[in-house]
């Protein structure tokens, strides 16, 4: 799904159920601040009912994975779409 912004497109959309899968993978260039703000532009941008996040956290970046999690979590009621992160380590 290309939502219209340039250099944003979804990794997996899922259009009969209005679900957008976004994936990221850290790499050793990446600090937790730089995962969190390009995030933080998915969740804006995708226009979407449901946005997933998966994060594999390869490299280790990321501190406090429950806190993290949490930090992405949005509902539909106060929010306008339920946005839920999953983090994945190696």
């Amino acid at each position: 799904m290309d939502n219209g912004y340039s250099g944003i497109r979804a990794d997996l959309y899922l259009a009969s159920y209005d679900v957008t899968i976004e994936i990221k993978c850290t790499r050793e260039s990446m600090s937790e601040k730089q995962l969190t703000e390009e995030l933080g532009a998915d969740a804006f941008h995708y226009k979407t009912k449901n946005l997933y996040l998966f994060i594999y956290d390869k490299e280790d970046i990321i501190k406090n994975p429950e806190a993290y999690q949490m930090a992405f979590y949005r509902s539909y009621d106060k929010f306008g779409k339920n946005v839920k992160g999953f983090i994945i380590k190696p």
